[in-house]
């Protein structure tokens, strides 16, 4: 699971869920029109739509995010560099993600590569300033230290994927953390080959 501190985002995102839910149990304009329900109660569950619609309205608003075809479109915006990796991995969806979080000053990058042995499966490469992790640099910081791919980092070995992390540069006097995430089935020398190739 990638270390990036997105533990607000995973709560609002059980909120967005729950209304998903809500409303796959009414039809389309909210209310329940099953034979035995009364015209208050109909009330009080198109309300309770409405709370949770203005919940995902304050989901997207809050942290938004736009797509890019062109890495260098994205770092004009990002204002930090993202390592890419070599023409042999192709970016899924062709396009780069950045997303913001109104505590921050800058976004976060996400990208991901199709790994074409095991298409559709990806590996993900996410870049951001220290400020995303718990406790900064410390944070990003917090696996064991390791060689990977020729960038020296620190690793976390979970039981279905391997998380990399290494410096990747700075910006506004911070340093900015980039985060590869491959699942296991890809094989340890193939995910030491993808780092090794992101430039």
């Amino acid at each position: 699971m990638s270390r990036l501190c997105l533990g607000k985002v995973a709560a609002l995102g059980v909120l967005l869920l729950a209304g998903l839910g809500l409303f796959m149990a009414c039809n389309g304009d909210g209310n329940d029109h099953s034979s035995g329900a009364e015209p208050a109660e109909n009330e009080a569950e198109a309300t309770k739509v409405e709370q949770q619609r203005e919940i995902m309205r304050g989901f997207l608003g809050a942290y938004p995010f736009k797509s890019y075809a062109s890495f260098e479109d994205a770092e004009q915006v990002a204002g930090y560099h993202i390592p890419r990796a070599s023409a042999e991995y192709p970016v899924a969806f062709d396009q780069t993600t950045l997303q913001w979080f109104p505590q921050f000053d800058r976004p976060k990058s996400d990208t991901q590569y199709t790994f074409p042995p095991l298409a559709p499966t990806s590996i993900g490469v996410n870049v951001a300033p220290s400020y995303f992790y718990p406790e900064g640099d410390k944070g990003a910081t917090s696996g064991k230290p390791m060689t990977v791919g020729g960038k020296t980092g620190w690793m976390d070995d979970g039981k279905t994927a391997w998380v990399f992390v290494f410096d990747c540069g700075a910006v506004d006097d911070v340093k900015v953390w980039c985060q590869v995430t491959g699942v296991k089935e890809i094989g340890w020398e193939s995910f030491d080959h993808f780092v090794s190739t992101l430039q």
